[in-house]
């Protein structure tokens, strides 16, 4: 939910829908308080359209993270953990890009730079955009429970 944020904007209103599939349970146990597979609409402020994908596997299983962008004019895929590229076209341009370090390592770092500094204003993930991003989780919740889009409150 940050990296669409992150990307596309604003979240107004949310969709959810779970499946009833068990995937990363094993057929005897029971089910917990998270779906194994669920999809979420997002729909921006910008008028774009986000679709979160989740789905849990078990044990010993690769996961898959990424994230598809498509434009008007760029076609791109993030590759996530543990790849973490970019690549694609964007305005007619060839991407191909590879992370020098992985992203987690280099949020700490700046966030311990932050606070060794005393610097509020470094720490990219500001209290605000934490608010936000609940809000919309808040919103899928609620969509999921009420099979309907939700609109996320703002802040």
């Amino acid at each position: 939910m940050d990296l669409a944020r992150a990307v596309a904007g604003e979240v107004t209103a949310v969709q959810t829908a779970a499946g009833r599939v068990q995937l990363a349970r094993s057929a005897g146990e029971t089910a917990g308080d998270i779906d194994d597979a669920l999809t979420m609409l997002l729909q921006h402020a910008s008028g774009a359209l986000a679709t979160i994908v989740v789905a849990w596997t078990r044990p010993g299983q690769p996961g898959s993270y990424g994230l598809d962008i498509l434009a008007s004019d760029a076609t791109l895929r993030l590759a996530l953990d543990p790849d973490f590229t970019l690549t694609g076209m964007s305005g007619g341009q060839r991407v191909d890009r590879r992370a020098a370090s992985h992203p987690f390592d280099r949020s700490m770092r700046r966030f311990l730079h932050a606070v060794a500094g005393r610097d509020p204003a470094a720490v990219p993930c500001t209290p605000r955009d934490a608010a936000a991003t609940l809000a919309v989780a808040i919103a899928a919740e609620q969509a999921l429970e009420t099979s309907r889009a939700v609109p996320v409150e703002s802040f």
